[in-house]
């Protein structure tokens, strides 16, 4: 029941970041092919929803609703598909892309 419409792989090298951001109107969904991940999500969609942490590896797969944060670390080498029902041609996933850096994340809430 789901559309998408754009389909990215990224390749993180061990110890690099990806994401510290969230969507207002678009899911994501991301697959990984090869590697380790350090995974970390927060529901922005409530006040005081913690951070929660995953290791993800290959053959994993996780779904981030609009308004939930999100951020990776590599934990070795890791091939990752990500599928997202916004196209990055003009400008519509970036425009929906709302960046929060991952050491302010824990007290971060949108505002009302």
């Amino acid at each position: 029941g789901k559309e998408f419409v754009h389909v990215g792989r990224i390749i993180h090298k061990p110890g690099s970041w990806g994401g510290s951001h969230y969507h207002k109107q678009t899911g994501q969904v991301n697959y990984i092919l090869k590697g380790k991940l350090r995974y970390l999500t927060k529901d922005l969609s409530k006040k005081g929803n913690k951070v929660k942490e995953f290791i993800l590896e290959a053959g994993d797969m996780i779904v981030d609703p609009a308004l939930e944060w999100h951020a990776s670390e590599a934990l070795e080498e890791t091939d990752m598909l990500f599928f997202t029902k916004k196209a990055r041609k003009e400008g519509g996933y970036e425009n929906d892309v709302f960046r929060v850096p991952r050491e302010e994340i824990e007290n971060f809430e949108l505002e009302d």
